[in-house]
């Protein structure tokens, strides 16, 4: 969603900067907002403990690891 569909979604609002030279408005969120921002934070944590149901923290650390290194791998060679 652009800036723009969410201010006309009334979830945030831009709000003239007096300070600020450049005329960049600064965005806030509104009430609307706030709480999509919530709803959504509690859908992100609730599928977190699903994802990680069962994984010891081991496996949890092993597997951060292992997909760390092959997004390395990945970003360093080029394909052949």
């Amino acid at each position: 969603m652009t800036a723009h569909r969410t201010e006309v979604a009334g979830l945030v609002v831009r709000k003239p900067e007096s300070s600020n030279t450049r005329m960049n408005p600064r965005v806030e969120l509104t009430d609307a907002g706030r709480a999509l921002f919530h709803r959504l934070l509690l859908a992100v944590v609730a599928f977190d403990a699903r994802l990680r149901t069962g994984l010891a923290a081991e496996e949890i650390d092993v597997l951060s690891s292992m997909l760390t290194r092959l997004r390395s791998n990945i970003a360093s060679t080029e394909p052949t």
